[in-house]
């Protein structure tokens, strides 16, 4: 069993300690562990190119890697080979620093697991070389967010920013510590004690089904991807979680906050399978028959009616330009 570990700190500061402690307990369970310090990187920012998904979608490749040619393939490697990954990274302006949002645009994006199930399902039926198996196969995830200000507020983005990491290739996440104000020794204990469940649990989790794993850190009000952070729906009691996608009903039993979710609306969030099979109809539903032949009966959105999209696109901008904003 390989854990890729993935420090996007420096070497030798706060999140490397806390993630020293997650791998002492992955090494306890017996799996392997290859620490990569993501400061010594050499990792550009995506350029929008569309070389990545492009060339799988032409045949050109079976693997949808960046072209650009520096770090990112090398770590993009490890990642793929390895059973699980675990991420520590500071906050940096509320959020994780910009070389993990790099990394993020330039390899999960490009691998989303949805897309490159249909991909595969084309390139099999055309005859040619499969997927690479490592993009369809699943993977387990946790989380480290450390930042310095006692004062949650200021490491609000932290946690759902690196969710972003999980989710376009349907990672597991198995948990996710949001360390923050840890400036006493009784508090830095704890989170340390945090880390090295995560750890222990990331290595107990692989191969278990979703349902059975335990999940470690705060539960938070979202049952997807356990945040807290909601968008109120103008004019109904309906919150939205902008991490996931899904839509919960809000409620005050007992004085107490509440948002209840359907089952339905869960399997839809973007950190189950649901939520990237809706992407991958609204981008794709179009192009060909085996997207719907494969996730038909699995999706609550329609393909795209890109015809129809740009008349009303023409009709709005000619009502703006006659009438005002």
């Amino acid at each position: 069993m390989k854990i890729a570990v993935l420090n996007f700190g420096r070497a030798k500061a706060q999140t490397m300690g806390y993630l020293e402690e997650a791998i002492k307990a992955v090494k306890a369970a017996g799996a392997e562990v290859e620490l990569i310090q993501m400061a010594n990187k050499n990792i550009g920012r995506c350029l929008g190119c569309g070389a990545c998904s492009g060339g799988v979608a032409k045949g050109k490749t079976n693997a949808p890697f960046c072209i650009l040619k520096d770090d990112l393939r090398e770590v993009a490697e490890k990642v793929l080979d390895a059973d699980g990954i675990l991420v520590g990274a500071p906050v940096y302006v509320l959020a994780p620093p910009g070389q993990f949002f790099d990394f993020v645009h330039r390899f999960g994006v490009a691998a989303d697991k949805s897309v490159m199930m249909v991909r595969d399902a084309q390139r099999r039926r055309d005859g040619q070389e499969p997927i690479d198996p490592r993009f369809l196969k699943k993977q387990w995830v946790g989380f480290i967010s450390v930042g310095g200000c006692p004062f949650h507020h200021w490491v609000s983005f932290g946690l759902p920013g690196m969710n972003t990491f999980a989710f376009p290739t349907n990672m597991k996440v198995v948990g996710a510590i949001d360390i923050h104000g840890a400036w006493s020794v009784p508090r830095q204990e704890y989170f340390k004690e945090q880390c090295r469940l995560l750890g222990e649990n990331l290595v107990a989790s692989i191969g278990q089904e979703d349902k059975k794993i335990r999940y470690i850190g705060r539960p938070g009000h979202c049952p997807a991807c356990h945040g807290d952070i909601f968008s109120v729906i103008p004019g109904t009691r309906k919150l939205e979680c902008p991490v996931c996608g899904i839509t919960g009903e809000l409620d005050i039993v007992d004085g107490e906050l509440q948002v209840s979710f359907t089952e339905d609306a869960i399997f839809h969030s973007r950190m189950n399978l649901g939520g990237i099979i809706d992407h991958c109809v609204e981008l794709h539903g179009n192009e060909d028959p085996i997207v719907m032949e494969m996730f038909g009966d699995k999706t609550w959105v329609k393909p795209r009616n890109f015809g129809e999209e740009m008349k009303e696109a023409m009709a709005f901008e000619k009502e703006v330009l006659e009438n005002g904003i």
